[in-house]
């Protein structure tokens, strides 16, 4: 019997590109193309470019994905049926949204992130997917530096802070951590500690945006990943100790928190309104109150043409273009009938990646610190509701992964004869 711990491979079935496949959408979908042509170029190329490269990547991986293995696409649309769900009444939503045609049109968008997410989960196992990500990622944040001397830093409201090709530094902080998450996982997925030199100059570019909730999320993916590495590939026994002392960390935590609040606000250099968006969030709860189970239509309430923001903005006495929380977006949106089935989808991503800590060497748990990340971020931003951003496509894609099933490594002298595994990138001994 072999006493050694596995060894990765590649999985019995497993794309020879799909590394690389993964790095080029990551990039395609950082925002960084359409910003910074919008930015650089001209602003009115923001939402087209960003709906062409959502076309182009469907297209592309839809190619790919019906000539070489068809197999893979029922398992993968039976783990992402909840977010179909979701867009059929998010399309349904246009029914009494006050500007049909822009939700109509949001709705055709993020029915095509969805897709892509859905197709390169299928196409790309863990391995491939976490690589590509964090290969992808480093590498746009890395270009990032090179648009330093023409605005790559920002001169207005946060002056000095890092913003790179984004519109403003929390989306160039969200990229930086997520690279840095990434990269993290992948040196604890491949075993190898070189990876770890790329969190860093992550981290470094993390605090030059001057993102604390982007320095947030980078915090917690490298905690989680800890506590997988700690609870090990073979121990459930183990798992189960490092679950209650991440309860215990929890309830010492909001001990601390009740007890110290004022200096921790003070420490991290916001104010108690955590920079107006408490204000905001009482106005957006009292609208959502009003229209409580459908919403105010998907991508409606916010735009231009919209009467209600106004009633937002005329009480918090500045002028504010989301609610800074993904949950309280989604009930603007599609009201608790749209957010259910969010938080459904928000499930079953958990608990699929979290299943792989029980489950000796299965590859699922290394994609939970980056699905958890994002929901850190998605507390005080709108990440999770919108068609474009990394941190909602990354979320996509690895929620719908780990929906798909176990993905198990197995040590290379074990390794059977190849062979086509359908539905799902795991080699079962």
């Amino acid at each position: 019997m072999n006493a050694h711990a596995p060894t990765l491979n590649k999985d019995a079935d497993e794309l020879p590109y799909g590394t690389w496949l993964t790095a080029i959408v990551m990039v395609m979908r950082s925002s960084a193309i359409e910003q910074g042509v919008a930015r650089y170029v001209s602003e009115s190329l923001n939402n087209s470019g960003a709906i062409m490269l959502a076309l182009s990547l469907c297209i592309g991986m839809g190619w790919i994905i019906l000539r070489r293995i068809p197999q893979r696409l029922p398992r993968a649309i039976s783990a992402a049926w909840p977010m179909f769900l979701f867009c059929g009444f998010a399309l349904t939503s246009s029914l009494w949204s006050p500007v049909p045609e822009a939700t109509a049109q949001e709705t055709i968008h993020v029915v095509m992130t969805v897709v892509a997410a859905m197709f390169l989960a299928a196409l790309a196992s863990w391995r491939q997917l976490i690589k590509g990500t964090a290969l992808g990622l480093v590498a746009v944040s890395f270009l990032s530096l090179l648009t330093v001397p023409f605005g790559g830093i920002d001169h207005g409201v946060h002056a000095g802070a890092l913003q790179g090709f984004w519109e403003e530094k929390n989306g160039a902080g969200q990229v930086y951590a997520y690279a840095g998450i990434a990269s993290v996982c992948l040196a604890a997925l491949e075993r190898r500690p070189v990876w770890l030199w790329l969190l860093p100059p992550m981290a470094i570019l993390t605090l030059l945006a001057e993102s604390t909730t982007s320095l947030l999320c980078l915090v917690v993916g490298i905690s989680i990943l800890a506590a997988i590495v700690v609870a090990g590939n073979s121990n459930p026994g183990r798992a189960i100790v490092v679950l209650w002392a991440a309860i215990m960390g929890l309830g010492l935590g909001y001990l601390i928190w009740t007890n110290f609040e004022d200096q921790i606000f003070e420490l991290l250099g916001k104010d108690r309104t955590l920079t107006g968006r408490a204000e905001v969030w009482d106005a957006v709860l009292r609208r959502i109150h009003e229209r409580p189970w459908l919403g105010y239509g998907y991508h409606a309430f916010w735009n231009e043409h919209s009467p209600y923001a106004l009633r937002v903005r005329h009480e918090v006495h500045f002028d504010v273009f989301n609610a800074h929380s993904s949950l309280l977006e989604a009930l603007l949106s599609t009201g608790i009938v749209g957010t259910s089935l969010l938080i459904w989808f928000a499930v079953r991503s958990v608990l699929g990646a979290g299943g792989g800590i029980l489950v000796p060497h299965d590859n699922r748990r290394f994609g939970l610190p980056l699905i958890l990340a994002v929901m850190v971020i998605s507390f005080s931003e709108s990440i999770l509701i919108g068609a474009a951003g990394i941190g909602w496509f990354a979320y996509l894609a690895f929620g719908i992964k780990a929906a798909m099933g176990p993905a198990i490594a197995v040590p290379e002298d074990r390794m059977p004869a190849r062979r086509f595994v359908p539905y799902t990138d795991a080699v079962y001994l």
